[in-house]
Parts: structure tokens; C-alpha cells; sequence
């Protein structure tokens, strides 16, 4: 038997991009802009067919986003870059749920719990829909085996390709759009860490379900445990920033300019430097007297995390020979981050 807690693992490894290669079919294919475009369509023709399923049962369909991660600018990259090679190929995907399902959610626990169930069953049909319908353009056996959401496409003229299917929730559309797009041209941990940094330093979440705030006793703690309650802070992108400016800080809290300036992040143009500046506006904001201590501890721990990044990926197989161009990105953003917080 599958336990919940084992659910929501494999849906937060598909949702941070750690589910990592499912099936050795997939080794040494190229992505570039050209394969990504055959694979996403295909992906999305095997979700319509999904869908005409789902509906024949009388479940609601899930709504295609769209490419996610580095894929979500294949498009200009064919015309701007088409020799790049992406490491893997993300889409996003909305699961359904009725208006009364909907209304039935009170609080982030009642939530956590709507959403693991939701994820339980559309994962349950999606096994059935491969399974019965055995879509041609499926590896079924090395889809089914694991975690079905990691799809194994037989693409033609490419060869087998894992599409990971990063699921979010009817109302967290805009927030997975922003929160899991990377800049144009980086790794999507890159940024992603820069979030993670963020929630250590004020001891707050800010993951797939928004920016979430855990306390216990009235005092926010980092774990789930007895007597912890969970508070949505924000789930809005473009604003988070200032949200938990608010949140955090006194009833006349003076907002730094360049807060004002940056309060989020745009989904349709992420930028790290952006990010960096609202980061940089936010800790002025909360801590006025030793923000610059603050600042360098933020840059201190993103920079172990990025490394940590790398030895992860070496542990996943990563061939050596990659590691300089990773370590060379790495010092790339670690400079902007910084240039911004000087």
C-alpha cells in the first residue's frame, strides 16, 4: 500500500525537478528547441487523448499551462539559439476540482490534505488511461513503473524522452508560472535555490504551495509537527515579496524603494537580478540596522546550496565533464546576487 506521505514525496520530487532519469532509454538523447517541439507535441496530444478518457469516466479534465522550466523558451531559442541542449523536458499541468471541492477547503492543512488526494486519484487514472488505452507514442511499461507523471515519449527522429510532468493546483496557476521559470539561459536551481535561501533566512516556506508561514505557539518555526498551524503569507508573484514585508514587519513598517521597486517577480520575464533587488529591498525593509550581516549571510548560503547542487547531480550520474560549466554558472549568478546586494 502507498502511504500519503510517500504521494506527496514523489509529487514534490516531480515538482522540484529531483525525480532525475527514469529510464536509461532516455541516456544521450539530445534536446534542443527542435526535439523539445516534437516532444511537447506530442505531450500534449496524449494528454488531450487523456482528457477525452477522463471525461468518458465523468472526471473533470486536467488544463494544459504549458513548458515549464528551461523548455518554457523553446520557442525563441529555435529562431535565437537553436543549437542549445536542455537537460530535461518540464510541463506544467493544472489538476481539476469541482466548485464544491473547491468551497470544501478552510485552511492550508485542509488543503495540503484536498491537494494529496486530488494528486492520488488524477495519478490512479492516469496509470488506468496508459494501461487500457496503451497510446502509441507511450513507453507504457517504463512510464508505469514508477511514477507515472514521469512520461516516457517515443518520440520519432529523437528517440525515447522523459517529459516531467510538474503539477500544480486550481488556484496556485500563477504562482508555479513565476516560481518555477528560470531566467532565459539558466539552470532552473539557480534560481529556485534563491527562493529556498529566502524561506531559511526568515523562516518561512516559499515552495510549490506559495509562501507559507508555520508557527508554533506564535513563533514560526521551519517543520510540521504537533501543534503547528500553516498560513498562507502569498501566492501572488508579482507581490510576494511586499506580502511578507507586511506580514513580517510592524503595522508602520517603512518600505525601502527598491521593495517598492520590485515586490515580485514578473512570470512572463523572470530575472535573478530582479529577484535580488526585491530580496535586497525586503531585508532593508525588516532589518534597517544590520541588513548588510543579513545580506552576506544570504549570499554565503545560496552559494553553499549551489554547490550542493552540483555534488547532488554527480551522486545522480551527472558525467564529470560537466561540473565546470555548472561551477561556471554558479559563479555567474553568485555575482549578480552579490553586485545587487552591495
Amino acid at each position: 500500500m502507498i502511504r500519503k506521505n510517500d504521494i506527496l514525496r514523489r509529487y514534490v520530487q516531480i515538482i522540484l525537478h529531483e525525480g532525475g532519469l527514469k529510464s536509461s532509454k532516455t541516456a544521450g538523447v539530445k534536446l534542443d528547441p527542435a526535439a523539445v517541439k516534437k516532444t511537447v507535441e506530442i505531450y500534449e496530444d496524449i494528454f488531450r487523448q487523456w482528457n477525452d478518457y477522463l471525461e468518458s469516466k465523468g472526471f473533470l479534465p486536467v488544463e494544459l499551462v504549458g513548458p515549464t522550466g528551461s523548455t518554457y523558451y523553446y520557442q525563441k531559442d529555435a529562431i535565437e539559439n537553436p543549437e542549445i541542449s536542455y537537460g530535461d523536458t518540464d510541463y506544467l499541468v493544472t489538476l481539476s476540482a469541482t466548485e464544491a471541492e473547491k468551497s470544501a477547503v478552510q485552511s492550508e492543512s485542509d488543503r495540503k490534505k484536498f491537494n494529496r488526494d486530488l494528486l492520488k486519484k488524477y495519478e490512479s487514472l492516469l496509470v488506468k488511461f496508459l494501461r487500457e488505452k496503451r497510446p502509441i507514442l507511450v513507453d507504457v511499461e517504463e512510464t508505469t513503473r514508477s511514477v507515472p507523471w514521469m512520461l516516457i515519449l517515443k518520440v520519432p527522429e529523437v528517440g525515447h524522452v522523459q517529459v516531467d510532468t510538474v503539477i500544480t493546483f486550481p488556484d496556485n496557476v500563477d504562482w508555479m508560472r513565476g516560481r518555477y521559470t528560470p531566467e532565459r539561459g539558466k539552470k532552473g536551481y539557480t534560481i529556485g535555490l534563491i527562493y529556498t535561501t529566502l524561506g531559511n533566512l526568515l523562516t518561512l516556506e516559499a515552495g510549490t504551495s506559495g509562501v507559507i508561514s508555520k508557527t508554533k505557539d506564535g513563533k514560526r518555526v521551519s517543520r510540521i509537527g504537533k501543534g503547528v498551524e500553516s498560513n498562507l503569507v502569498s501566492r501572488d508573484p508579482r507581490n510576494f515579496l511586499m506580502h511578507i514585508a507586511h506580514y513580517l514587519g510592524e503595522d508602520d513598517v517603512k518600505i525601502d524603494k527598491s521593495l517598492i521597486d520590485h515586490p515580485g517577480v514578473d512570470p512572463n520575464n523572470i530575472k535573478i537580478s530582479d529577484l535580488a533587488a526585491g530580496i535586497k529591498g525586503l531585508i532593508k525593509t525588516l532589518y534597517p540596522t544590520n541588513y548588510r550581516e543579513l545580506l552576506k549571510d544570504f549570499i554565503d548560503d545560496y552559494a553553499t546550496r549551489l554547490e550542493a547542487t552540483i555534488q547532488k547531480k554527480l551522486a545522480r550520474g551527472m558525467p564529470e565533464e560537466k561540473v565546470p560549466m555548472l561551477r561556471d554558472l554558479n559563479s555567474e549568478v553568485i555575482s549578480i546576487v552579490s553586485s545587487i546586494f552591495m
